[in-house]
């Protein structure tokens, strides 16, 4: 068998549990290029049987094309031949141990090195990601159980100098991550319900659903948008808030869901910004903050994944009757469509991140529901696997919402709290959120209605024809 097989055995030492997931793939899926060379790096010195089982035989194949090429892969020379012909690979790199030099627990390259003031040793390496929300100018750093205080922070050397202090406060940053979508998708595409089609004098083409003809250039082009727009259009928006004026939801829970195929959520590559402010100190006993210091740190950028899916205008409009606050059930919506990833894909809290909000914004926020890979530049595929399951995943965040018997106006851990929120669980909305994710699913109903009248049209068509 190829020697790069034995990469499986660091695999599943990761990822091993992903490998059963009923919702996600194996552990291919699951890591990138750069992963998947570093684990058949380090595994090619030992042996496994569980190679294409847990990679696939294309992805093997070609981490161990791109290792060959890098000369850290080679055909044994006293290998018996196979008689599956297939090359039998061992390890012809530089080092004799290959795993002292690539980390599989850390795939971040650039570190900061935590220099101890007094003794001058090294207490620990960060990764160049973390280090800023654990070491700054003035920063409390906790290690092995004692308190230092960092009085230096050297961006160029990468290091920071501390000095063990008994302090009885703790520091915590303010910081705030914005998400940028840079994918090729139309950002506002044209509302099915609301086209209009203008005729070569100027004139509007009445459309089928006001009684009349359509062109079939005016169908097709109607039939794409219904696949991928939610937005409200007037009539819609104000049957919505009339349905709300009378006490009743716009929103039937009840109605079949649509397969997964015809979800608007898209998966698009995009740029985290992570912009530090300045930080808090803080008491331990009472947990108030008595100070406030600005900073003037560069901001983290990374590329990565995100899955999002436009939340409708009616949504809106019952969070205003209803006089709830709409960002906050934004933010508590994202919170609770990650409490029930799980479900669905394994990872942890720390895997996947959403748009949160924090008491002071009022920045303009796009109506969406986003997920992003966050811990890794590039993204590690979770979004990616969480976009056709985005239905799914509002369905069982609304029986969280609804089924949490929690009396906080800002829920809870069990619903819509999140233990890795960047704004501290502030600004959140139970209610508001309820009526995100309602919102949001009736959408997706009404677009795969959409798209399943216009393909039957279409099929009634091309057999009349």
């Amino acid at each position: 068998r190829a020697a790069a097989s034995a990469a499986a055995d660091a695999a599943a030492a990761l990822c091993g549990a992903a490998a059963i997931c009923p919702h996600g793939g194996g552990i291919a899926g699951l890591l990138r290029a750069e992963e998947q060379h570093a684990h058949a790096s380090c595994g090619c010195l030992r042996h496994c049987s569980m190679d294409t089982a847990l990679f696939g035989h294309d992805l093997l194949q070609a981490a161990a094309a791109s290792l060959r090429a890098r000369a850290l892969l080679g055909r044994h020379p006293g290998a018996v031949p196979n008689p599956a012909g297939a090359d039998l690979l061992h390890y012809t790199g530089p080092e004799e141990n290959v795993s002292r030099s690539i980390g599989l627990r850390s795939i971040d390259p650039e570190h900061f090195s935590i220099l101890d003031e007094a003794s001058g040793k090294v207490l620990e390496e960060v990764e160049s990601k973390k280090a800023f929300f654990q070491v700054y100018d003035g920063a409390v750093y906790l290690h092995q159980g004692r308190s230092y205080l960092c009085k230096r922070l050297d961006l160029s050397a990468r290091v920071a100098v501390v000095r063990a202090a008994d302090v009885k406060y703790y520091t915590r940053i303010r910081d705030y991550t914005d998400v940028h979508i840079t994918g090729g998708r139309v950002a506002y595409p044209t509302a099915p319900a609301a086209l209009v089609v203008e005729s070569a004098a100027g004139g509007r083409t009445q459309s089928a659903a006001d009684g009349g003809t359509e062109s079939p250039a005016a169908a097709s082009t109607r039939a794409a948008a219904a696949c991928i727009d939610l937005r409200e259009t007037p009539e819609s928006a104000a049957a919505a808030a009339a349905a709300v004026a009378a006490g009743a939801s716009p929103c039937d829970v009840t109605a079949p869901r649509p397969p997964p195929a015809t979800t608007s959520a898209v998966c698009e590559t995009a740029v985290v910004t992570v912009r530090f402010m300045g930080f808090h100190r803080v008491w331990r006993g009472s947990g108030q903050v008595f100070d406030a210091v600005d900073l003037h740190l560069p901001d983290f950028m990374f590329e990565t994944q995100a899955a999002y899916l436009r939340v409708p205008r009616a949504a809106r409009l019952e969070c205003q009757s209803l006089q709830l606050e709409y960002r906050a059930g934004l933010h508590a919506a994202g919170h609770a469509l990650l409490n029930t990833l799980p479900l669905f894909l394994i990872c942890n809290p720390k895997d996947v991140g959403t748009e949160c909000d924090n008491p002071y914004a009022t920045r303009f926020r796009i109506d969406r529901l986003l997920l992003y890979d966050k811990q890794h530049a590039g993204g590690v595929g979770l979004s990616a696997q969480a976009t056709p399951h985005f239905f799914s995943l509002m369905e069982r965040a609304l029986e969280l919402v609804t089924g949490c018997t929690c009396t906080s106006p800002g829920g809870c851990p069990m619903c819509v709290q999140h233990v890795d929120c960047n704004n501290y669980n502030a600004v959140l909305c139970k209610r508001g959120a309820e009526v995100v994710l309602r919102h949001a699913m009736e959408a997706e109903r009404r677009a795969a209605a959409a798209a399943s009248a216009v393909a039957k049209s279409q099929h009634h068509h091309s057999f009349a024809a």
